[in-house]
């Protein structure tokens, strides 16, 4: 039996959030960091399932809060509420002094996208969740990779084997490409 093809790339995404700092007090802005280890394992199941999900490690930097060791998931590509449009959701779940947060973000690429599809899969819309009962949201903003982000992105691609690495580019420009011009998948 063959073992499954593998995926993995390392994304780094930085912008700020607005944060909530008292109850009656101004927002405060943050600068925000989600570093991702993104593996896919097994590559086949991934292409076939309409969650396309894979696993995400790493961390979430905080300015003046710390930089917190992170897992959740990335969901690539799965198919929106209108004719043509794709999602990519990213949960990274955290501690910060003993309280579980979710960073939960949506890259939305879709018809509007047309030749600014780059602008769409690298805008993440992101709120962090505090998990206590009930869920509060503690603060929201977008994170963005640059394009230096998207190029290491693509260099830090790695598989078993350029077949399997070539099978998940071709994946991503046929589903970017698909979203920016509307084909329904």
């Amino acid at each position: 039996m063959n073992a499954p093809r593998t995926v993995r790339f390392h994304e780094v995404m930085k912008g700020r959030i607005a944060a909530a700092t008292a109850p009656g007090n101004d927002t405060g802005i943050a600068s925000t960091v989600l570093e991702a280890d993104v593996a896919i394992d097994d590559l086949d199941a991934f292409l076939v399932d309409p969650n396309r999900r894979a696993r995400l490690s790493g961390e979430v930097r905080i300015e003046g809060r710390g930089t917190f060791p992170a897992e959740g998931k990335v969901e690539l590509f799965v198919v929106g509420d209108r004719p043509g449009h794709r999602l990519m959701r990213y949960e990274a779940t955290f501690t910060i002094a003993s309280s579980q947060h979710r960073l939960v973000g949506t890259k939305h690429v879709g018809r509007a996208s047309g030749v600014f599809v780059w602008r769409d899969v690298t805008t993440l819309y992101t709120t962090i969740w505090r998990l206590d009962a009930p869920p509060v949201a503690t603060a929201a903003g977008v994170l963005k990779l640059s394009l230096w982000q998207g190029i290491r992105l693509l260099l830090s691609l790695r598989g078993s084997g350029i077949g399997a690495i070539l099978r998940f580019a071709r994946f991503f420009l046929a589903e970017s490409l698909a979203a920016a011009v509307g084909w329904p998948r």
